[in-house]
């Protein structure tokens, strides 16, 4: 629905039986939300496009129980940090979220405390298993580890190309690997800094037939060894098939991680006792 009338917002709102919804916010066309408390109570999908305090506003009033997948496209321009933090925050009575793609317009100027304030409230959909989020992220080690362990059923997730990373690279592809056993496509900002084809990684047995399959990393990283490199991540990752980024040597780590057949390499007695 591109259009909206005033009150039209009320009449859809009362739907009973209404399932999907791709609904266009007008820029400033005042929607009146009297009597759509409670409303929506059948809507599993919502396409969102409008202002963050539109965004904002529809989100407050309808609370969305039943929703399952959101896309929320907000129009660029200058948008309040506190808009972009409530539609977060009011995310969160969307328990049973599973698909969520995040396209804030951009914002210069905002410190890493704020960034992270903007995005733990999505830490508590433990339902999700798909996320797309544009604004950048600082992932510390700390972070790092809480952002995996909020979601044991994420299958892609995705951070954008200004997102830095000041931990360890194996630690947090580590984190993944652990706590996110269904993740088949990662992008996300890490370091993949290797120097020595001896470094092995400690990954129990029972990760070995993890799913992943594509990573992708946006920071700049030059790769000293390809073969050490390639020999961490499968450790890591077995099924890991195609690997992307920015540096130079990733086609090289890409076509050693080919040539890995059957047993994870040096792998063989780690995690037993």
């Amino acid at each position: 629905m591109s259009h909206l009338e005033v009150d039209s917002i009320q009449v859809i709102a009362m739907l009973p039986k209404l399932t999907d919804l791709s609904l266009t916010i007008p820029d400033g066309i005042p929607l009146d939300y009297t009597g759509v408390e409670g409303g929506f109570p059948s809507l599993t999908d919502l396409w969102l496009q409008g202002s963050t305090s539109d965004a904002c506003k529809f989100l407050g009033v309808s609370r969305l129980p039943a929703l399952q997948e959101l896309n929320i496209d907000l129009y660029s321009g200058q948008s309040p940090l506190s808009d972009i933090a409530a539609i977060n925050c009011l995310l969160r009575s969307c328990p049973f979220l599973r698909r969520l793609v995040l396209s804030f317009p951009f914002m210069p100027g905002i410190d890493d405390l704020q960034l992270w304030s903007i995005f733990e409230p999505l830490l508590e959909l433990t339902r999700l298993e798909y996320l797309r989020y544009n604004i950048p992220l600082p992932i510390s080690h700390q972070k790092a580890c809480r952002i995996p362990s909020a979601w044991p059923h994420l299958k892609y997730f995705s951070l954008p190309e200004s997102s830095t990373g000041d931990s360890s690279p194996v630690e947090t592809l580590a984190h993944f690997a652990r706590h996110c056993p269904n993740l088949e496509n990662l992008c996300y900002p890490i370091q993949l800094q290797i120097t020595t084809p001896t470094t092995v990684i400690q990954i129990h047995p029972t990760l070995s037939r993890h799913p992943l399959c594509r990573l992708t990393s946006f920071v700049e990283t030059e790769i000293m060894a390809a073969h050490a490199m390639a020999q961490a991540l499968h450790q890591i990752f077995p099924n890991l098939a195609e690997v992307v980024g920015p540096g130079d040597g990733w086609a090289e780590v890409q076509k050693i991680l080919h040539s890995f057949q059957g047993p994870i390499p040096n792998s063989r007695g780690v995690g037993e006792s």
